[in-house]
């Protein structure tokens, strides 16, 4: 039901943005409305670290729960779908601060807004953190999932995953890799029409996509080359 509310609402504002691009022509300033859109940032935070702080409570209660047979596995699939919203709404809490605190400094904003950004960012780097322990700590039964600082971390969490954890997981990398790399090739093709049409060269955006595009490529290819 999350994830369906999530597709709905980023392809809303995706249709939105590229409705307002065409008809305008691609001739678009967005610096009016900088103020506004660091503010809807900042709002999107807050309402995201509410859900998150819920989503949270409810892990560690389902956690605490004393059950046995049919009814553990029923709380350990409750635990898994709520920790996987917790780390998606996180993660893109990371994003949207990130963000938020990129356009300010770009935009030479006051030094309040600037330091509020910064903190948005810290926080939630410490949910991200916060995100990692419960993926250590939930189940208790299972091995214990190393810390993202080991030194070869993908391994390692290979190792202490089941058959299908491991199907899972291929699925879901296999899936953001293709949509990771059709969103970089349309940005870029975004990226020219508004070079050409507005006049403000995005050539510098463009060309750090393609490498990013071309690295992740190539690090995909050569690692399933090498197997």
């Amino acid at each position: 039901m999350m994830r369906t509310s999530i597709k709905i609402i980023v392809s809303a504002i995706l249709g939105f943005f590229s409705s307002i691009l065409i008809l305008k022509g691609f001739e678009i300033n967005f610096d009016p409305y900088v103020d506004e859109f660091v503010i809807a940032i900042f709002i999107i935070i807050v309402i995201v670290m509410g859900v998150s702080f819920g989503l949270y409570k409810q892990i560690i209660s389902l956690n605490n729960k004393d059950v046995d047979g049919e009814e553990e596995d029923a709380v350990d699939i409750q635990i898994y779908k709520k920790l996987s919203d917790y780390a998606l709404l996180t993660f893109s809490n990371f994003i949207f601060s990130l963000l938020a605190l990129c356009i300010t400094l770009i935009t030479n904003k006051e030094i309040v807004i600037i330091i509020l950004s910064l903190i948005t960012v810290l926080i939630c780097c410490i949910l991200m953190s916060i995100m990692m322990n419960l993926y250590r700590l939930v189940p208790p039964h299972r091995p214990i999932i190393p810390r993202s600082s080991h030194k070869d971390y993908g391994n390692a969490l290979l190792n202490v995953a089941d058959d299908g954890e491991k199907h899972v997981m291929l699925i879901g990398f296999y899936k953001s890799y293709h949509l990771f790399c059709t969103a970089l090739l349309i940005a870029i093709m975004f990226a020219t029409f508004y070079s050409i049409s507005s006049g403000n060269s995005q050539i510098f955006s463009i060309i750090a996509m393609s490498i990013v595009l071309v690295l992740a490529n190539g690090k995909y290819y050569l690692s399933i080359r090498n197997k």
